[in-house]
């Protein structure tokens, strides 16, 4: 790919006025320098418009009514003139290779249209320095089937495609969790993409994300999964690339770690109310097989409490 190749970048900010400039300086610190930067301010009420705009011509402005974080990255979609779109929440931020390192994949593998790449998590109160590139990190091919188990990219490390992204419709507004991974399903259905092993991006984890809503998002998870049931009507799996037998056995191992996870954090009723799910779905799939039983349940979680008692020598 040509140097020339102009890069849209995406940062959706809502009340982004302590993390803003952090996250627009790593994107005009990069090596790549073949890029425009959109902003769209999501309804926010702090200075973070007077932050962005201190920037000058160099950042796209846009502003709009809170209508939340998919609509503002659709709207900078809209407003974008390169071929390829990076997004970037407005509280990460980027090693300042990570668009060269993206850009000299798309020339080494054929038919990409999307790139991703592990992460540092960064929690309150840390500081992690982004790591060196001693040599070319190394690469391993994304299944449209992962992502039916549970979401592996963090949006700030992607590179996609513009005109595909647009073709499948963007993030689903509609949504009040999963948007992400609702997209990388969407797009690696027939697309192929690729995770670059190497923290380009810095995800900095703060305490008040929705993702850490467990009990919503876990419906969210369920509700996606659904989706891709060739059985069903409206099924997005039209060309029924997932088997019947292969989604079973995926939603079978996912309503199990959901109920086990609840049960680690103590939220027993949420549980139990997934174990029902998960009974609700095995009547209909095996209807003269008894369900995993709620004891078992209780049981795993009373063992793996015991353990970790053991091993950090409490009683």
């Amino acid at each position: 790919m040509s140097s020339n190749t102009l890069v849209s970048v995406i940062i959706p900010a809502y009340n982004a006025a302590q993390t803003i400039k952090r996250a627009i300086c790593s994107v005009l610190n990069q090596s790549y320098r073949c890029i425009e930067i959109i902003v769209v301010d999501d309804g926010s009420s702090d200075d973070t418009s007077e932050r962005v705009k201190s920037f000058g011509e160099q950042v796209h402005y846009i502003a709009q009514q809170n209508r939340g974080v998919s609509a503002a990255r659709n709207r900078g979609v809209q407003a974008a003139k390169g071929e390829w779109i990076a997004f970037l929440d407005a509280d990460d931020e980027w090693h300042p290779r990570k668009l060269e390192i993206q850009i000299q994949y798309l020339d080494a593998v054929p038919n990409l249209i999307l790139i991703s790449n592990t992460d540092v998590i960064v929690r309150p109160g840390q500081h992690i320095a982004f790591a060196d590139i001693k040599e070319k990190p190394i690469f391993y091919i994304w299944e449209h089937k992962m992502f039916l188990r549970r979401n592996k990219i963090n949006t700030s490390s992607v590179l996609v495609k513009r005109e595909v992204y647009q073709a499948v419709g963007g993030f689903d507004e509609t949504l009040i969790n999963g948007e992400d991974r609702d997209l990388w399903l969407k797009l690696l259905y027939d697309g192929k993409g690729i995770c670059i092993q190497f923290p380009f991006t810095k995800y900095h984890h703060t305490g008040g994300s929705l993702s850490h809503d467990v009990v919503r998002r876990f419906h969210c998870d369920l509700t996606l999964i659904d989706r891709w049931d060739n059985r069903q009507p409206g099924s997005l799996d039209v060309n029924k690339k997932v088997t019947v037998r292969e989604f079973c056995k995926i939603k079978y191992a996912v309503l199990f770690t959901m109920i086990f996870k609840l049960m680690r954090l103590g939220y027993v009723a949420d549980a139990r109310g997934f174990w029902q799910r998960l009974c609700d779905f095995h009547k209909k799939e095996h209807p003269f097989l008894p369900c995993i039983p709620w004891v078992l349940f209780v049981t795993l979680a009373r063992v793996e409490k015991f353990r970790k008692r053991v091993k950090h020598g409490t009683s």
